[in-house]
């Protein structure tokens, strides 16, 4: 029969970083080995939260990212040339698809649909989202020229067509970030985008 005691206080790390495992202290004065795969900064960090918001508090904090989240993909939603590939998703980590300027959104069918045609399309699709990706970086994030800063994911999923999908990651990274944020966030990239297709369209991209 396995004992449980409560970890007290973390001691050291038995790797450089501070990361997981290390040395515990538990509740029965005895000094443990936390074991686990991976790095545990990320999770130490959200028990901290969690005991300096207090439940309720961590929960109010949450429930506005994720609601920031869900407004920003409905936004892309009503935009033209965009979709979110997790509309669904509860978490806050959003991932945008854009389409060149004769392609309409379709991300259900690239996601979806199995047939050959589909696959062709999706990775032309990756081609003009990796070029628009390479061009607002090298003109607007990599410069410091202000605004919403995304990363580039090549492969979010594989496809039903066998295709990978690439898309546009979108996580805040505060807790104040709100609705209002997200709105600016949008408008923003449609602005970018609408600059980026008309050197896409001269096929000087």
């Amino acid at each position: 029969m396995l004992t449980e005691v409560t970890a007290t206080r973390y001691v050291t790390p038995l790797r450089e970083g501070g990361s997981l495992p290390g040395i515990v202290e538990a509740d029965d004065l005895g000094t443990y080995v936390m074991e686990t795969s991976r790095a545990g900064g990320k999770a130490l960090a959200a028990v901290a939260s969690l005991h300096s918001l207090g439940r309720n508090g961590y929960a109010a904090i949450l429930t506005r990212l994720v609601d920031a989240a869900i407004y920003f993909r409905e936004c892309l939603g009503a935009r033209n040339g965009m979709d979110a590939l997790n509309p669904h998703a509860l978490g806050y980590q959003s991932m945008v698809r854009l389409y060149a300027p004769h392609r309409t959104p379709d991300a259900h069918r690239e996601l979806h649909d199995p047939a050959p045609s589909t696959a062709k399309m999706v990775k032309e699709g990756n081609a003009y989202l990796k070029a628009f990706f390479t061009w607002d970086n090298d003109t607007r994030m990599n410069i410091n020229g202000g605004g919403v800063v995304y990363s580039f994911s090549s492969k979010y999923v594989t496809t039903a067509s066998g295709e990978p999908i690439s898309g546009l990651k979108f996580y805040p990274t505060t807790p104040l970030i709100g609705r209002e944020h997200m709105k600016v966030a949008v408008d923003l990239l449609a602005e970018r985008k609408a600059i980026f297709d008309e050197i896409w369209r001269a096929g000087t991209a």
